[in-house]
């Protein structure tokens, strides 16, 4: 059998085939390169933003611990036999206020951590209700107000009368 040669055309034929394969195998390595580094720079610039959530979160929740802490210490260093009735009772009484109000204990849910007391004070001036305010607030024991269900004038034009609800932490 006779060994073929190849003519000069078929050699550059081939070659030239050989070397458009080999460039289109390149470009599909190149394509794939860096099809896999933008994915890769994504993924990082997504982590990067789930890392600046974390850190922001995690400030949130150290601050809300800080204050929550602080309610706690302010909450441990009162009177451990603390009651808002009798000491809203006791601020009432100390500015001749106890003829105008009506107070009883308020029981938001059962088991709750918190103490509540609603006050209806009728034929009381601004000032009188202004100093009760100051004298609960200034304490020092975490009182808060609840809730102001009104404050109006009473019908027969002499004061004013309101309901007051106040919370406090349980001792």
């Amino acid at each position: 059998m006779a060994r073929r040669t190849l003519v000069k055309r078929e050699r550059i034929m081939i070659v030239c085939a050989f070397a458009v394969f080999a460039l289109i195998l390149l470009l599909f390595f190149v394509q794939g390169f860096k099809g896999d580094y933008e994915r890769t720079r994504t993924q990082a610039e997504d982590a990067v933003d789930r890392l600046i959530q974390i850190r922001q979160m995690r400030e949130l929740v150290l601050g809300e611990r800080s204050d929550r802490r602080i309610i706690m210490d302010r909450v441990e260093a009162r009177d451990p036999n603390f009651d808002l009735y009798s000491f809203t009772n006791a601020a009432l009484m100390q500015l001749s206020m106890h003829g105008n109000a009506r107070l009883q204990s308020e029981v938001r849910f059962a088991g709750s951590a918190l103490d509540g007391v609603r006050l209806n004070l009728t034929n009381v001036k601004m000032k009188q209700i202004i100093d009760l305010l100051h004298k609960l607030y200034s304490s020092g024991n975490l009182i808060a107000l609840q809730r102001l269900g009104h404050l109006r004038p009473m019908r027969d034009g002499k004061g004013l009368e309101c309901e007051i609800v106040f919370m406090a932490p349980k001792a």
